[in-house]
């Protein structure tokens, strides 16, 4: 009895040891049935099998304690059942054989499923390269769409050369017709082409979207059949330890069978979806080859094609415009010509009755030409008199340019004495080093003149004295007015006159009293502003001649005008010029001028320059150095004068205090 129980626990190790076989066997059937997508059924199944299972086991559990005492007599009883379990493990080798066969086909085919995709991936990439070739192509097209543009730029110059060529239109009419009709044609082919392209590019990615969801589901089963696995190495472990208590039990051998027998059945169903799968896939494969191949011949020919259409289009637009043109030209050309055959016949009729006309004449003239030669002859002694005319012309002119370069050399001396007699521009400098005059005559000598001078220095009565003056007329009478002016202004100031009103009226009767003016017709006079800075008391004095005071402080312009009235000419009763007194205790930059600058014609619509576009100006270049002001403002005045002449003599004084 004894014997027998050790060979039947020796026959149970050996079918533990089949069963471990056996449960790894299933493990890698279940990691290769992970892959498939209808498995998830087939596992759930399995798992309320377990469950089942296990609370049977519970059940079991609680009988076994029971059976003990029964298992001696059912020893008996298994060794007569020992030869069945005997044939029964030859079956479960049988089966074990066809499972591991299962299995390595079923690993073939994971391979190839794995190679297939592969070639997926590799297609999918092969298309991803292919769009982008066709983006670099369409690039290509749109540089070639810009070289054709600049060829239909040529054909257009070419065209413009053909309009003399009007007895070809009508050909070119029936032409064009014609190849509009073959373009339309050829345009609708291509949007039936291009309709079923876009229908095939639909179902292409319809189809990549499948193989991509496909794919996502296959990884989220991999996942899941992944935490299946374990729960069912968990159950399992706990089947083998309920296994231990109940080796002797046929009906879990019984139920084993079943389940392998199901398993079977399983993997035999799996095996057939795979090979229709992978039928599936190939059959894809090649139709998306075929697609792909299909597509990209077309989009060839579609690019070819639009480049042709785009072109003849081109032209054919261009054409018929010019047609059109040419058309409506004629049309005009015909008018034209119907008024003016209209208007010759009319000139026929008038020609007929001016030959007779003209008949008439003709006689008169043939007489008239007998008188007339006479009147040559007439002529002909006229002519020796003009020519003895000319020659003491020819000598008088001599005489006049020789005179004219005696009046050029006495204005150029004029010139150097009134030069001689106004003080030097860089003397200024030298009591005011901040400052600039702009001096621009129209002629040689200039009706403007600048005064400066500084008095009482090192005193308590120190002061700077600067005046522009603007004298009636230019040129040498305007020269003579200056000369006037300067010595009376000179012999003002000598005479301790330091005040701006009282200058202006001292020069006032001077310039009366030098012309006669009281006694005489002459009128001429001065427009002039005086500024006299007292540099103790921080203060400036300004007066004024129809001219006035132009002065910025703390980045804000003011503007003084001077009284209406000039120095010189008419005689008012009472006239007294009026005084203006400025505070000078901060940097301030004044401004003295004629009216040359601003009456200066030029720009674009030779006009004036204005006062205000000149204050303006000032204002916005009256923070940079002297030296640079004075060269934009004679920039300024070249460039706005142009080719117009000078129109008067310019004179603009610009200084800085800052006592």
């Amino acid at each position: 009895m004894n014997d027998s129980l050790e060979e039947i626990r020796i026959k149970n190790k050996s079918i533990e040891e089949q069963k471990a076989l056996i449960e790894e066997k299933n493990k890698v059937l279940k990691e290769s049935l992970g892959k498939i997508n209808e498995q998830k059924a087939l596992i759930e199944e399995k798992n309320k099998v377990l469950n089942d299972s296990l609370e049977k086991i519970q059940i079991h559990k609680q009988s076994i304690e029971e059976q003990k005492e029964v298992i001696e007599e059912k020893n008996k009883v298994l060794n007569e059942s020992l030869g069945k379990i005997q044939e029964q493990k030859e079956l479960i080798e049988e089966k074990n054989k066809v499972l591991n066969e299962s299995l390595g086909k079923i690993q073939i085919q994971n391979k190839s499923i794995e190679e297939q995709k592969s070639l997926i991936e590799e297609k999918n990439k092969v298309l991803n390269e292919s769009l982008e070739e066709i983006r670099i192509k369409n690039k290509s097209i749109e540089e070639q769409k810009s070289v054709i543009e600049e060829k239909n730029k040529v054909l257009n110059e070419s065209l413009e050369k053909i309009q003399i060529k009007n007895n070809q239109i009508e050909e070119q009419k029936t032409l064009i017709e014609e190849k509009n009709k073959v373009l339309n044609d050829s345009l609708e082919e291509i949007r039936i082409k291009n309709k079923s392209i876009e229908e095939q590019k639909a179902l292409i990615e319809e189809k990549n979207k499948v193989l991509n969801e496909s794919l996502d589901k296959i990884q989220i089963q991999k996942q899941s059949i992944e935490e299946q696995k374990e729960l069912i190495e968990n159950k399992n472990k706990v089947l083998n330890e309920s296994l231990d208590k109940i080796q002797i039990q046929k009906q879990s051998i019984e139920k084993q069978k079943s389940l392998i027998e199901e398993k079977n059945k399983v993997l035999n169903e799996s095996l057939g979806k795979i090979q229709e799968q992978k039928e599936l896939i190939e059959v894809k494969n090649k139709v998306l080859n075929e697609s792909l191949e299909k597509i990209q011949i077309q989009n060839k020919s579609i690019e070819e094609q639009k480049g042709l259409i785009e072109e003849k289009n081109k032209v054919l637009n261009e054409s018929l415009g010019k047609i059109q043109e040419q058309k409506e030209l004629i049309e005009k050309k015909n008018k034209v010509l119907n008024e003016s055959l209209d208007k010759i016949q009319i000139q026929k009729q008038s020609i007929e009755e001016q030959k007779s006309v003209i008949e008439e004449k003709n006689k008169v003239l043939n007489a008239s030409l007998d008188k007339i030669q006479i009147q040559n002859k007439s002529i002909e002694e006229q002519k020796g008199l003009i020519e003895k005319k000319n020659k003491i012309l020819g000598e008088s002119l001599e005489q006049i340019k020789f005179q004219n370069k005696n009046i050029e050399q006495s204005i150029n001396y004029a010139y150097q004495i009134q030069q001689a007699l106004f003080s030097d521009k860089q003397l200024l400098k030298k009591i005011i080093k901040k400052s600039f005059i702009l001096f621009k005559p129209k002629d040689i000598v200039s009706g403007d003149f600048y005064w400066f001078s500084e008095v009482n220095k090192n005193t308590d009565n120190h002061k700077i004295i600067v005046s522009a003056v603007d004298c009636t007329g230019h040129g040498i009478p305007g020269a003579f007015m200056s000369m006037l002016g300067f010595n009376l202004f000179n012999n003002i100031v000598r005479d301790g006159v330091h005040e701006p009103d009282k200058i202006l009226n001292k020069l006032h009767k001077g310039i009366r009293m030098a012309l006669n003016q009281d006694i005489t017709e002459n009128k001429d006079g001065m427009d002039m502003t005086v500024c006299v800075v007292d540099v103790n008391k921080k203060v400036m004095e300004f007066a004024g001649a129809q001219n006035p005071l132009m002065y910025i402080q703390n980045g804000k312009q003011f503007r003084v005008r001077g009284d209406k009235f000039p120095v010189g000419g008419y005689l008012i009763e009472g006239r007294q010029f009026t005084k203006h007194t400025i505070k000078v205790d901060k940097p301030t930059y004044c401004y003295v001028f004629s009216d040359g600058f601003a009456d200066q014609f030029g720009g674009n619509e030779h006009k004036k320059f204005m006062t205000k576009r000149m204050r303006d100006l000032l204002f916005e270049i009256h923070d940079r150095p002297m030296e640079e002001q004075h060269n934009i403002l004679e920039l300024t005045a070249e460039a706005w004068r142009g080719d117009i002449p000078q129109t008067d003599d310019i004179l603009i004084i610009g200084f800085k205090i800052d006592l």
